[in-house]
């Protein structure tokens, strides 16, 4: 609105500049552009001239204090011309309105100059608000402000009375009385001129109320042009018609009638429009506003919203629980009651810059300690949130709870440094077994050893042998572990389960089958490619146990089959008919390391924890039912997806 009270009193400016060029080089066209109307006085144009001048300077030319200076003398020079018609009226005539082109205005019998002194009192009180306003323009008190925007509606009122009184012919409207006459040029520059002043001001008052983006506004604006121009035009048509076609008065004002109520009706229309259109968006703004406090209460991570003060507006269910805030807590609270936060001042000052300067936002990690004292290491980030005018008025945050990956990431740094400990303990421990064997290996040759130390030397022997297993076995621990971490290392072969099925049965020839039944059923599956070391380790493991472990009251009979539960996923079971084992009672230990439950047959006791490692690698899971005397049952589950 600012920019159109720039228009506006620019039309000012240039209707005084043409009507003092009209009086100075005699151009009619330019001091009566309507035959037979009043002239504008040359005295009345310079005033014009130098309110619109002291407009600019004063509120769109940023000029320094010289020029601002020059402005508050135009304005003072206008209020004095009004002042002046204002003495003229009350007895005391300086002749103003001769003041320019004397000899002129005489001889223009026109010219409002020749009026009764009283007809100065519109154009009196026209420069009388005008230069008040101009002066009280810029100042800081609000006051100011609403004085201004009074008067500038006022001589917006005279002008608009002007205005209509010359289109409609209507000389009462500009000359009720004979102290009300007027130049129609004078009363449009006024009008024009309060337009401008209350579009300059429209941040209160009038203006402010049709220039809000609220509901209010944005009906009043589209309906104002409508209110006026719609009559106006339909009255002017009606006059047109009456006088062209000598129709009567009556007719006139059924047209002016017939105008007003087609305006009633397309306000009415539009009213309900609109109400209709901003119940339909406030409805749907509070469907939205719904599902995101809905998003808003179940959200896993801490949010908190609140004022530029630091002060706590909202949480959600999950920060009340992290940072131990009581759902009905009637204290207003602030940042600081919620947690402290274990950062220099130095980096507090580079969050406060990123979330209130041009960024506005910041991300990172910190750690809190909550009320209650706990410490709690959480992502952060930090929104500013702007008004419409852009200023940074509140903010809200995101914390989430990393404490459990940290320490997850604590514990896989231990795993790791257990894990290279265990790899030097099984490799250096090699030395001492290999040097006892040797010295058992040279006192067992003696010529002078007794039976009894032979004896003992055998035992020892059997215990080496059993040490040199278990290291074995750790060493082979280790090493799947190892290799199952670097799995999708490229060059990993691939094969189908046929051909692993081939390879077992190939290692499995040397006897260990002649006694037992491998049946397969793997139709299904028999070309899914899997990682070949691994699951032919897997497969192996559990075949070979089946095979340790058969009952020797019946022959075995190992059932191996593969099918698709899916589209994505793939199930592998072994079955057979062995000694099985109690489930009840060693269910939590079936997978550990050198567990065993039958001591008949020899065997390290890795065997089944090697393949629930190999399962749990690829995101597979694996289910175990066993009954003594009856077998044992191994399903194994996988997706796709983690094979490929």
């Amino acid at each position: 609105m600012k920019r159109i009270s720039g228009y506006l009193i620019g039309v000012t400016l240039v209707v005084s500049v043409l009507t003092l060029l009209g009086w100075w080089l005699d151009i009619e066209v330019f001091k009566r552009p309507f035959a037979n109307n009043d002239i504008m006085n040359p005295v009345t144009a310079l005033s014009i001239f130098a309110a619109s001048v002291s407009f600019f300077l004063t509120y769109k030319i940023n000029a320094g204090k010289k020029w601002f200076l020059f402005a508050r003398m135009l304005a003072v020079f206008v209020l004095c011309v009004g002042l002046f018609k204002i003495l003229a009226i009350a007895g005391i005539d300086v002749q103003i309105n001769y003041w320019l082109f004397r000899d002129k205005v005489i001889a223009d019998k026109s010219t409002p100059a020749h009026s009764d002194p009283f007809s100065l009192i519109n154009s009196a009180y026209g420069f009388l608000i005008t230069g008040a306003s101009l002066l009280l323009a810029q100042r800081k008190p609000r006051w100011a402000d609403i004085a201004i925007n009074y008067m500038a509606l006022s001589g917006f009122i005279i002008g608009t009375f002007v205005f209509i009184g010359f289109v409609y012919h209507v000389e009462e409207f500009y000359g009720i009385l004979p102290y009300m006459s007027v130049a129609p040029a004078t009363g449009v520059c006024f009008m024009c001129f309060s337009l401008g002043m209350l579009f300059q001001n429209s941040d209160i008052g009038l203006l402010a109320v049709i220039g809000s983006r609220n509901l209010g506004g944005q009906i009043a604006r589209p309906l104002i042009p409508i209110g006026i121009g719609v009559p106006l035009v339909f009255g002017y048509i009606g006059l047109i018609l009456a006088g062209r076609w000598h129709l009567s008065l009556a007719f006139g004002a059924a047209v002016l009638t017939t105008s007003i109520v087609l305006v009633f009706l397309v306000v009415l229309w539009f009213l309900a429009r609109t109400l209709n259109d901003s119940d339909t968006e406030r409805k749907q703004a509070e469907a939205r506003l719904a599902q995101q406090a809905q998003l808003f209460n179940i959200m896993p991570d801490a949010v908190v919203y609140g004022g530029k003060d630091l002060s706590v507006k909202h949480m959600n269910p999950a920060a009340r629980k992290i940072f131990e805030v009581e759902q009905n807590a009637d204290k207003p609270l602030v940042l600081d009651d919620l947690f402290t936060i274990e950062m220099s001042v130095e980096a507090r000052e580079a969050v406060r810059k990123d979330l209130w300067g041009d960024k506005g936002s910041w991300r990172g990690e910190s750690i809190l300690t909550t009320r209650s004292g706990k410490k709690i290491q959480v992502m952060n980030l930090l929104q500013s949130i702007s008004n419409e005018q852009g200023e940074k008025v509140a903010w809200f945050g995101v914390y989430t709870d990393i404490t459990f990956l940290r320490l997850n990431e604590e514990l896989k740094t231990a795993n790791d440094y257990l894990e290279q400990l265990a790899f030097i303990s099984a490799h250096d421990i090699k030395s001492p077994i290999l040097s006892l064997q040797g010295l058992v290996d040279v006192l067992s040759r003696s010529k002078n050893i007794s039976d009894e130390d032979m004896k003992v030397l055998e035992m020892q022997k059997t215990v080496i042998r059993q040490m040199q297993q278990t290291n074995n076995a750790l060493n082979d621990i280790l090493k799947l572990r190892k290799n199952l971490r670097i799995k999708d290392a490229k060059g990993q072969e691939k094969l189908p389960l046929d051909k692993i099925l081939d390879n077992i049965r190939g290692l499995l020839e040397t006897g260990a089958l002649q006694n037992a039944s491998l049946l397969v059923n793997v139709d299904e599956v028999s070309t899914t490619l899997l990682p070949t070391v691994y699951f032919q380790s897997l497969f192996y493991n559990l075949i070979s146990n089946s095979l340790k472990y058969q009952d020797p009251a019946r022959p075995l009979v190992i059932h191996f089959s593969g099918k698709k539960k899916d589209q994505h996923t793939i199930q592998f079971i072994i079955e057979d008919n062995g000694l099985g084992f109690d489930l009840a009672h060693n269910k939590h230990r079936i997978f550990g390391i050198f567990k065993r439950f039958h001591n008949h047959v020899e065997g390290t006791g890795i065997g089944l924890h090697i393949v629930k490692s190999i399962v749990e690698a690829f995101d597979g899971t694996i289910e175990v039912d066993s009954q003594p005397g009856k077998g044992t049952r191994f399903e194994m589950t996988f997706k796709t997806g983690s094979l490929s």
